[in-house]
């Protein structure tokens, strides 16, 4: 296979994949809007869960979504230390895995690979990065637009 011929399978391959999202994006939203749509009617009709045809259960259960980072972590621990919780129990000590990358990624380009540690699993395999790639759905809003 040349080099040309591998280019533009890569490219099909990369296309398919976008597309392939994209399908699977929008089922998702479909799935959240019908879900949002029998939570409410279950509501209105008081009903906590209900069999179908194929005998599966649907029950409505609370979910809490909320957010902790780095901007309001002081505040939520404010908030529950003032309720009487312990620090210990809600803070722990974290490897900085952001800046540990960067430090570990300046050793393997000094030293090289051999004095990694094992336990790292560090892989140096090439990989491809495409610059000015527009998947069918750019590709759509452009043409739709002019």
């Amino acid at each position: 296979m040349s080099t040309i011929q591998a280019l533009a399978a890569y490219a099909e391959a990369r296309a398919n994949k976008e597309t392939q999202e994209a399908l699977a994006n929008k089922a998702k939203e479909i799935l959240r809007a019908k879900e949002k749509e029998l939570v409410e009617t279950m509501l209105k009709e008081n009903v906590r869960s209900l069999k179908d045809d194929l005998g599966r259960l649907f029950s409505m259960t609370p979910r809490c979504f909320m957010s902790f980072t780095l901007g309001n972590k002081d505040e939520v621990l404010a908030f529950l230390e003032g309720r009487g919780y312990e620090r210990n129990d809600l803070v722990r000590e974290e490897i900085h895995s952001t800046r540990a990358r960067e430090l570990i990624r300046e050793i393997y380009k000094k030293e090289g690979k051999a004095m990694l540690p094992e336990c790292l699993k560090f892989d140096d395999t090439a990989g491809i990065t495409v610059r000015g790639w527009k998947g069918e759905k750019e590709v759509a809003n452009e043409s739709s637009a002019a």
